[in-house]
């Protein structure tokens, strides 16, 4: 078959695709982010293969997924491997310097993948990709602010959407994406980024505004405000961030990066209602 080729802008970087399956494996997540052709910074690969590779020496699960795991080798190689319909794996995919490269042994398996509702980024390791191009992803709702960002964050259930959803109603802002944010530097200032991973929400739009705050939620019945200390603040924040808790060095590197976001973007706690009163309080305090 025939390799096609597609091109993604995501986080200001260009993604380049290369790939034997036909492109209508490609999910709406990614769509979204989809252009023409440019000149890429990184590389990915689809390749099929007849044996998989495998990590030298002795291999552990690090991490387990619904569709698959993290695995490290004693020699300190990684890889990460999707599995179906029974199998411990089918699919290795390997992240080098310039490319990466997503080995598959069936196309049947991938095709059945897609019609099961597979998305598309969780073949790239976006997350492992960004933190060596000094991005990360939080856990949180990002609303552009009238060309402003203005992020949610807080674990499952807390009400991260229904703030979203209220500043987009009553505050006049749009929700880039409803559960996942990439905070990357544009010329020495933090943005956020939309991205295609976004939860259950649904809403993965393209975005890039510099970030005006950071807002850690909780439930409460009353709305109160206040401006964190970096120590507050990174207690509340770092578990909201996706790092590999098992890879030291990437957790060392979300640990420099998440320093710098603190120390230059402001971050709040609010403990807020489900309604327009937390709107009000909020935005007397960040000013948008």
């Amino acid at each position: 078959m025939k390799a096609e080729t597609a091109y993604y802008r995501i986080g200001g970087l260009v993604l380049r695709v290369d790939s034997a399956l036909p492109f209508d494996l490609e999910t709406d997540d990614m769509r979204d982010f989809r252009i023409g052709e440019a000149p890429a910074d990184y590389v990915y690969r689809f390749q099929p293969c007849s044996n998989l590779p495998e990590v030298t020496g002795e291999t552990r699960v690090v991490n387990e997924y619904p569709f698959g795991y993290d695995l490290l080798g004693k020699d300190g190689g990684h890889f990460r491997a999707l599995g179906w319909k029974g199998r411990l794996y089918d699919v290795v995919v390997s992240l080098g310097a310039d490319t990466g490269v997503i080995s598959y042994l069936s196309e049947e398996l991938m095709a059945e993948r897609r019609e099961a509702g597979f998305l598309f980024p969780n073949y790239l390791a976006l997350e492992h990709l960004f933190y060596r191009f000094g991005g990360l992803f939080l856990h949180s709702s990002h609303v552009n602010m009238g060309g402003r960002a203005l992020l949610f964050s807080a674990p499952s259930g807390t009400g991260k959407s229904t703030q979203a959803d209220l500043w987009e109603k009553y505050a006049g802002g749009e929700i880039i994406n409803g559960d996942r944010t990439l905070l990357r530097k544009k010329d020495g200032v933090w943005h956020a980024y939309g991205c295609p991973m976004c939860g259950t929400s649904g809403i993965h739009k393209q975005g890039c505004e510099p970030i005006h705050a950071i807002v850690m939620l909780s439930q409460g019945k009353e709305n109160t405000v206040k401006r964190l200390t970096p120590g507050e603040a990174f207690q509340r924040i770092y578990p909201e961030v996706t790092v590999p808790r098992w890879n030291r060095e990437l957790v060392l590197r979300a640990m420099e990066l998440l320093d710098d976001v603190m120390a230059r973007v402001p971050i709040y706690a609010l403990s807020c209602t489900p309604d327009e009163r937390a709107v009000t309080a909020l935005r007397g305090v960040i000013g948008l």
